[in-house]
């Protein structure tokens, strides 16, 4: 039988990656069923349902999900990022700083949380489906955050506008390509009162999208989970087997067959000429002439442990860190393999942190949140009017990282400066704290200890402090 020959331009674009060498390009047996991704923005969206689906299954149910999970969430957010205002006067400074902080705690919509809880539940997004959504609400000059569920944001609409707009994925984007908006649901899918309500149109302005960009022009986020899904759902199914298996090998006596067709010589019932029950582990039983026993040889597990470490620790690789934080497993870790994989683990954080959270989330909450001051009369308006730069500048101090090593870590900053590599206000933010706060702090303790030497010298004892605290 002839077999009808490609097309001339399949057949040529396979000559040439033959021609150039490049194995990749080929179209060999060893690439059938091997589909490639040419968009990934429409690709995520196609999938996105599914995945974040999955993502939450793995994340809730899987034990190794659980924790890596939880894990990225504590070493990206910990107790908070932390905001401080850059503004070159003290007392403007001091002012937005003290605002700042009485809002940190209710600025919730829901008002269950503080900032920094919403800063977590927003990561928790971000790993397992891929991408977070913050509506900002205003109202007069109050600012709330309400964090939306991302599969509220309807991955499946798509709509040609009139003005050459278009919707992608539930993202309304202009002629020019630029977002002006997001289409949410208005409540979660599969909810008995979600019948043909349509969609709210967010303005662009008012939502924050926070995810991981993996090319240009992405438009939905991608679960972090998604390189592991199906080798995690496959390992669970393997190591429920291997469970299963050993239980039974633990139980399993053997078989007894009665060949002579008498009666049952042990307690118990039989079927088929099987008997189920009756045979404990360990007992020794005298068969009658005409039986027989016969023990199965069960498969060997030896290497389940080695097997089971190594794809661990390809999970591992997949979710960005290292076997011994998915699995808690230091036993076969030492300083030096420990340093250097929590150094490579910690700059991926940090890229994140300050590319990702401080751009797309931290960044236009604070400017949003200081304009407001200006309109409410707590900043001088006209001086804001002409130098919003000025009083959006602020640094971001996420939690400071647990040394491996505290005194060498310590000797190497303060070597670095006394030699002018660095600055104390430097290491003290990289430590996740605000130089002037702890400048402040110790400015305290010095003055407290020196009244607390001045009375002992005055033959007077300190007045016992009524809160419990020190003063």
């Amino acid at each position: 039988m002839i077999q009808p020959r490609r097309p001339l331009a399949k057949r040529l674009q396979h000559l040439v990656a033959r021609m150039i060498g490049l194995e990749a390009a080929g179209r060999g047996h060893r690439w059938q069923g091997i589909a490639g991704i040419g968009n990934l923005s429409e690709a995520t969206a196609a999938g996105s349902k599914t995945i974040q689906e999955r993502g939450v299954a793995l994340s809730t149910n899987n034990p190794w999900g659980h924790a890596a999970v939880s894990g990225l969430v504590a070493n990206y957010i910990g107790a908070g990022i932390v905001t401080r205002p850059k503004f070159p006067t003290d007392t403007i400074r001091d002012t937005i700083q003290k605002a700042h902080e009485s809002w940190l705690e209710a600025c919730d919509f829901e008002g269950r949380q503080d900032f920094y809880g919403l800063q977590a539940q927003l990561m928790r997004e971000i790993v397992v489906k891929g991408e977070s959504f913050v509506q900002l609400v205003q109202s007069g000059t109050d600012l709330k955050l309400k964090l939306i569920p991302a599969d509220m944001v309807d991955a499946t609409l798509f709509r040609e506008l009139e003005g050459k707009g278009h919707i992608f994925a539930g993202v309304e984007f202009d002629a020019d390509g630029k977002r002006i908006a997001y289409h949410v649901l208005p409540r979660r899918r599969g909810t008995a009162l979600l019948q043909n309500l349509g969609h709210i149109r967010v303005p662009a302005e008012d939502m924050l999208h926070v995810f991981v960009p993996l090319e240009p022009g992405q438009v939905r986020g991608l679960s972090w989970l998604s390189p592991v899904l199906l080798r995690a759902q496959s390992l669970d199914s393997y190591e429920d087997a291997q469970l299963e298996r050993q239980r039974v090998a633990a139980l399993f006596a053997g078989f007894v067959r009665d060949v002579n067709g008498q009666a049952n010589p042990f307690d118990g019932e039989q079927k088929n000429g099987l008997l189920e029950t009756g045979m404990e582990p360990g007992a020794l039983h005298f068969l009658p002439p005409g039986s027989d026993i016969e023990f199965p040889n069960l498969p060997d597990v030896k290497d389940f442990p080695a097997f089971i470490q190594w794809q661990l620790r390809a999970m591992a690789a997949g979710l960005g860190i290292t076997y011994e934080q998915l699995t808690g497993d230091y036993s076969n870790s030492n300083y030096s393999s420990s340093r250097a994989a929590l150094l490579e683990f910690r700059r991926k954080v940090e890229s994140v942190q300050h590319l990702v959270l401080v751009k797309q989330f931290l960044q236009p909450i604070y400017e949003r949140f200081v304009g407001l001051l200006a309109v409410r009369g707590t900043l001088d308006l006209g001086a804001y009017s002409a130098e919003p730069e000025a009083f959006h500048a602020a640094e971001y101090l996420p939690p400071a990282w647990p040394w491996v090593d505290p005194e060498k870590d310590a000797k190497a900053a303060i070597l670095e400066i006394q030699n002018g590599l660095t600055s104390r206000t430097r290491v003290v933010a990289q430590r996740g704290f605000s130089v002037e706060e702890i400048d402040e702090e110790r400015k305290r303790d010095t003055d407290r200890e020196r009244g607390i030497g001045q009375q002992m010298s005055a033959g007077t004892n300190p007045a016992p402090s009524t809160s419990g605290k020190a003063a």
